[in-house]
């Protein structure tokens, strides 16, 4: 905890309106200026025990405030609780008890929290601290910059770092604040006075607004590479080349191209799991070596990656003692429903974030910063009133509207006093904050408004060399970088930030405008036309520079060539950057540069390029929406048909087995038997038309799934090793990412349910087994929710119920965190089936329901054997109406859908409520049914448990021996899954009706 500062070293910063600014207090004054003394917004009194805030008054106890003027004493040190009492109560006989409650009475006074404390501190089994840096009148800065109202902030930021360096944990701090409202300037100051501090390390990283989804993981790739252009540059790069070189790769400039190349070539693929990893990896490693601060700003801007990144970092249990601040504005998050939402919720439920809300300026805190401004003369209690209602207390128009009421001569003044002249009216925020930021731009030299004016071209942030390229010439790049460092130490309009150093080892300046408004007013200075010239100039620029890496800025150059009217190149740019966030497993960021591509496309002439450039994002959206099972999207229909046209005008196989794959899998989300059996069919045609090794993959997987849909055990379990064959060699990444999902491991996972269905229990449990090895090691979030899901559903009709809780636990963790909603649905009716036959069955079934309601929403796919789960849950803990709701569903599924694979198991559990109800009659009946489909089949899972039921039922008949010859005969065609509970119970029963124990 840093110690308390003398009033003469404090600093005082305006809350993101200015840059930071000694200040001078006021010298001189009152003869009360012994006893009074100001906490944040409080001003104490300690001769008369009172306790003030904007105009409320609390008298306190006579040793209450005793204890209080002890703290004022000792700001910012631990004051024990024996010197305590010995100040307070000279004479003795009180207890630490006694203090307690003077303690507890202070905190209510400053609505304080002893579990998250802004005031007062207990030190435990120690003594007290007051946290609050003490003032003996409110400051006053030279110039009218000043922040007021963050003292307490910058302290809860302070403990928040030493905790997580005391503690040895990760915390993740969250900074929220309106446009304006102070967060960019708070984490500043904050990450100033700890920079060099203790040798530690600083890393800040901003999330710039771009072409949809931007650049997955930016804004941490930027603070690793401010770490490498840190002090410890050398440290840090060592670092990142053992712990995270996937991250090392992608910091252009880090280093040399040959290096870079060299170690790109020996990486395995990337994958959201691996950069999770290795960044955690990397900054755990640092945080051993030196104190760490990391700080990202804007994160209602974030790329999902960035914020799921985040998200990871707060939930690891590994020791590591570093402090990740981020800043973002709450309403926008909300009206975006930006991913950050959830994760904030998420973290906050397991108390893995601390959050600090930035609130706007009180009345009291625009009345201090309006004295400061005006100083000497006094502002009169009416324009510190309209100042307060007009700005909303947002800290940025605060400062504008008293620079606007100051340069503006709308003040009158006396020697003692200013007032506004005339009252200015009750005008809109923005309209007036618009006005006051054109007024500051207008007051600048007109060749600093042309420099701004490309500046605010390029971005929120941007160097020097862009600039000046989009200046076209006009001025030296020296001068461009003179004057922006110019503006920079003035502070209002720019901030400097550490120099980057291009792939073409261009080394430039870089800055930051303060505010995103002053961007969007000085981007309109620019006329249309200069505009295009602007982002040209930029645009090629940027790709000289970054020349074959610039891949790596995708969606900055998209961009400028939107802007700058260069639609084919802006779609080119889009595609590219889809296609790296497919490379990084970043789906919906590749499906919002797709969709925005293909809006641009329309500009483009029709023709071969254009047709060319269709079917590659039709084919990158097609297979984003496959890797995420989001065939409810009315785009994939379009998606897929635009792509079976394009394909089949342009001859590209391949593409066309993805259009027409897409199509089943539409088909089968909807239910429509015809157009699936008609999709699938057109893959087999084509298949054997042309020999297409991926043709021939997708033919038999789509015909594995129809022979699973029809109830046809024996077909699907063929089809799915005629795949195995095909490829021999496992799992196939590469095709993984073009089909949605890999051929190999779907072969194994739903094989896994033909051998079950055929009667090898076991074999059907390697092969899920097996496939969820691969999934892990391809790294694929779905492919490893899908095989989970597989594996979960193979050990649910194993009996082995504890194995599904693990299973379901594990694939909950897995789609929270890549926000894989069908698989998380599927994973709750299977974790609420385990969590009820382990005996907890209101918490079971309600979870179970709850999966059921979301699986709807995405697929009617796996609907009866969903039902069959519920039944099953439902009847065994004697839930008759539950069950036959659940079993009608299914039967219904059966009619409707014709997914006849679970058609057997449907018939028994109803024959099993129906029984339980005492309709024996229709029970028997459902069995003799489903025996009889079972037989067709030769599905002999199902047969041995109609057959177990149907023997349960004759035995209570008197008929033992028919039952026994029945069941006999269904146990006696298995040779393995002896342990599993179908033929354990099945066992049992035969060795009660013949009397002869069974093997």
């Amino acid at each position: 905890m840093p110690a308390a500062r003398s009033s003469a070293d404090r600093v005082a910063t305006t809350g993101g309106a200015d840059t930071l600014q000694p200040v001078t207090p006021r010298r001189g004054g009152s003869s009360r200026r012994d006893h009074r003394v100001f906490l944040g917004e409080f001003l104490f009194e300690s001769d008369g025990g009172r306790l003030s805030r904007r105009g409320d008054h609390l008298t306190l106890r006579p040793k209450t405030a005793a204890v209080l003027a002890s703290l004022v004493a000792h700001a910012g040190e631990v004051v024990t609780k024996q010197e305590l009492l010995r100040t307070v109560w000279p004479d003795g006989f009180v207890g630490d008890g006694v203090l307690a409650v003077c303690v507890n009475e202070l905190r209510r006074a400053f609505g304080d929290d002893s579990r998250e404390p802004h005031v007062i501190e207990t030190v435990h089994r120690v003594g007290y601290r007051l946290l609050v840096e003490p003032s003996d009148e409110p400051l006053r800065p030279p110039g009218g910059h000043r922040i007021v109202g963050r003292a307490a902030e910058l302290t809860t930021l302070g403990s928040w770092w030493e905790e997580a360096r005391r503690e040895g944990t990760v915390r993740v701090g969250l900074v929220a604040a309106q446009a304006g409202g102070g967060k960019t300037a708070l984490l500043d100051e904050f990450a100033t006075r700890y920079q060099g501090v203790a040798d530690a390390l600083v890393g800040w990283g901003q999330c710039v607004e771009g072409v949809g989804a931007g650049e997955p993981y930016l804004p941490l790739l930027e603070t690793l590479g401010s770490l490498c252009r840190g002090p410890h540059a050398d440290r840090v790069v060592e670092v990142l080349r053992r712990c995270a070189p996937s991250w090392l790769v992608q910091l252009p400039g880090v280093l040399d191209e040959s290096a870079a190349a060299g170690l790109e070539r020996s990486l395995p693929r990337s994958s959201p799991q691996r950069m999770l990893a290795e960044f955690a990896a990397a900054v755990e490693r640092l945080s051993d070596l030196h104190p760490l601060l990391l700080v990202v700003e804007d994160l209602h801007d974030a790329d999902r990656p960035t914020v799921e990144l985040i998200g990871y970092l707060a939930r690891r249990r590994a020791r590591a003692g570093f402090l990740l601040l981020g800043s973002y504005r709450p309403a926008e998050v909300i009206v975006r429903a930006h991913r950050l939402r959830s994760v904030i919720q998420d973290l906050a439920a397991r108390g893995l974030c601390r959050r600090l809300t930035l609130e706007s300026m009180s009345a009291a805190d625009v009345g201090a910063y309006a004295a400061a401004w005006f100083a000497p003369r006094i502002p009169a209690p009416d324009l510190v009133t309209d100042i307060a209602e007009r700005t909303e207390g947002n800290p940025l128009f605060v400062v504008a509207l008293c620079r606007h009421l100051d340069d503006g001569g709308l003040l009158v003044a006396d020697e003692e006093v200013v007032r506004a002249a005339g009252r200015l009216g009750a005008l809109g925020v923005p309209d007036e904050v618009r006005i006051m930021l054109q007024r500051r731009i207008d007051a600048l030299d007109a060749v600093d408004r042309r420099v701004l004016a490309v500046a605010a071209a390029v971005g929120d942030e941007f160097t020097v060399e862009a600039v000046s390229a989009g200046l076209a010439g006009e001025l030296p790049i020296v001068e461009v970088e003179e004057r922006c460092a110019a503006l920079a130490r003035e502070g209002s309009l720019l901030r400097a930030m550490d120099p980057v150093e291009w792939p073409d080892g261009t080394v430039t300046g870089r800055f930051r405008l303060t505010h995103q408004m002053y961007r969007d007013v000085l981007y309109e200075t620019l006329g249309p036309a200069r505009r295009v010239q602007v982002h040209r100039a930029v645009g090629a620029r940027l790709a000289e520079a970054y020349g074959p890496h610039t891949e790596q800025i995708a969606a900055e150059l998209a961009t400028h060539h939107e802007r700058g009217r260069d639609d084919e190149a802006a779609v080119r740019q889009l595609a590219t950057a889809a296609r790296v966030a497919m490379i990084r497993s970043a789906y919906p960021e590749a499906h919002e540069h797709v969709r925005h591509a293909l809006s641009l496309l329309e500009r483009i002439p029709v023709g071969p390029a254009r047709a060319r450039l269709e079917l590659r994002l039709r084919r990158t959206s097609v297979v984003a929406v496959a890797a995420v099972w989001g065939w409810q999207d009315p785009d994939a229909v379009t998606d897929c048909l635009r792509l079976r046209d394009l394909a089949t005008e342009l001859d590209d196989v391949p593409a066309l087995v993805t259009a027409l794959l897409g199509l089943h899998n539409v088909a089968l989300v909807r239910s429509d038997r015809v157009a699936r059996a008609e999709w699938a069919a057109e893959v087999m045609r084509l298949a054997d038309r042309t020999g297409e090794p991926t043709a021939r993959l997708i033919a038999h997987l789509l015909q594995c799934y129809v022979s699973s849909r029809t109830g046809d055990c024996g077909a699907m379990w063929a089809h799915a090793e005629r795949i195995l064959e095909l490829v021999p060699g496992g799992a196939q990444p590469e095709l993984a990412v073009v089909l949605g999902e890999d051929p190999a491991l779907a072969a194994h996972q739903l094989g896994a349910v033909a051998l079950w269905q055929l009667g090898h229990p076991d074999q059907a449990r390697d092969h899920v087994s097996q496939a969820l090895s691969e999934a892990r090691a391809l790294d694929i979030p779905t492919d490893i929710a899908r095989a989970l899901w597989y594996a979960a559903v193979i050990h649910t009709l194993r009996g082995e119920a504890r194995r599904v809780a693990d299973l379901a636990a594990e694939l909950e963790t897995v789609c929270v965190e890549h926000d894989l909603r069908l698989w998380r649905a599927g994973g709750r009716v299977l974790g609420g089936w385990a969590t009820t036959v382990l005996g907890d069955p209101d918490a079971g079934l309600a979870r179970l329901s709850d999966g059921l309601t979301d699986w709807a929403r995405f697929a009617r796919l796996g609907t009866t054997f969903h039902a069959c789960v519920a039944a099953a849950a439902h009847l065994a803990v004697g839930d008759l109406d539950g069950g036959l709701t659940a079993v009608t569903s299914g039967l219904d599924a059966v009619a409707t859908d014709g997914e006849h694979q679970s058609e057997p198991e449907l018939l028994r559990l109803h024959a099993e409520l129906l029984r339980l109800a005492g309709d024996t009659a229709r029970a028997e009946d459902e069995l003799c049914r489903a025996l009889e489909l079972t037989a067709e089949r030769s599905a002999r899972g199902f047969r041995l448990r109609v057959a177990t039921s149907l023997a349960g039922m004759w035995e209570l008949q008197g008929r033992a021996a028919a039952a026994a010859e029945l069941l006999g005969d269904a146990l006696g065609s298995f040779a393995e899954g002896h342990d599993t509970r179908d033929l354990r119970d099945a066992a049992a029963l035969l060795e009660r009706l013949s009397g002869v124990p069974t093997s």
